[in-house]
């Protein structure tokens, strides 16, 4: 491709090597929180087929945090908004009063019944490929793309959990009253299934493309650990040798901003504070009765 919209990007899957990261980088913010509307306008360049179609739940009131707004307002999308939260749906519709290209849902997406994506998208003239499908549920996206059989967007932007380390592949149970989320390594897994390819990382948001356009974007690795730059939100805890506790990255709960405590990790007293195969037979004895006696309080 030439006469690029953006500066950086390969021109085809025979440039020269660039980031990985590229797509994110340095990317501009417009009405999303952290880059993901920029992301994915740099990504409309590599659809050659794209049909202007898009839909985003929960869309909130359409405007506040928007991953869509921009397609819709500076790239004249056509979308499809669900939101379940009356009031916010009240607020969309206030501000997209009047606009045929804007149809609107007051629903709560589910992964089975009458509320699956599946069953809400045939309520509208949306296109089975359509070009960007956005998912912000606070919980349950895993089950709800896992769902979606009738329709094969090309681009699915979808919130994980940034509090899950990359290497951990954890799904919460499905069920709406549980507000868990799910982690990056989740969503990669159930990508592949579903034949994507992980295309860009933002600090709460995950960029998937379809496999047949990937390589269209000169990416040569992929891995999370690659394209995830920010671990803010990620805490790790290790013990030492002699089982003292350490704990190194955020310090304290997301989202609640209460403290960490080393309460309940901090297990090993101090007079045990050895390493194992280093200890007199007397503490050895010690240890095995403390462990029992932790076991049977449990």
């Amino acid at each position: 491709m030439t006469d690029s919209i953006f500066p950086g990007a390969p021109d085809s899957p025979a440039s020269k090597p660039r980031s990985d990261r590229w797509l994110s980088e340095g990317v501009e913010n417009r009405y999303s929180q952290n880059g993901e509307d920029g992301v994915l306008v740099r990504l409309l360049e590599f659809l050659p087929d794209a049909d202007g179609w898009c839909c985003e739940f929960g869309a909130w009131d359409g405007r506040e945090h928007s991953n869509s707004r921009r397609l819709i307002e500076e790239h004249q999308y056509q979308a499809v908004l669900i939101e379940g939260d009356a009031e916010r749906h009240a607020d969309l519709c206030r501000h997209y009063q009047g606009d045929s290209r804007i149809h609107s849902l007051n629903r709560f997406v589910h992964w089975s019944g009458e509320n699956r994506l599946d069953a809400l998208l045939a309520q509208t003239p949306i296109p089975r490929r359509f070009d960007f499908l956005i998912i912000d549920v606070d919980g349950t996206e895993y089950h709800i793309w896992s769902a979606l059989q009738d329709y094969q967007p090309k681009v699915v932007c979808v919130e994980f959990n940034a509090s899950i380390p990359d290497f951990v592949d954890y799904v919460q149970p499905a069920d709406p009253l549980v507000g868990q989320g799910n982690s990056l390594e989740a969503f990669v897994r159930l990508a592949k299934e579903k034949g994507y390819e992980l295309a860009a990382v933002l600090p709460w948001n995950a960029i998937f493309i379809d496999r047949r356009y990937f390589d269209r974007l000169g990416i040569r690795n992929n891995a999370p650990s690659q394209l995830r730059t920010d671990r803010s939100a990620i805490t790790a805890v290790f013990w030492g040798y002699d089982g003292s506790f350490h704990m190194s990255g955020r310090k304290s709960v997301p989202w609640f901003e209460l403290p960490l405590s080393r309460r309940g990790f901090d297990r090993v007293p101090g007079f045990l504070r050895q390493f194992p195969f280093h200890m007199s037979p007397f503490k050895r004895r010690v240890l095995r009765l403390y462990r029992k006696w932790l076991r049977w309080l449990v």
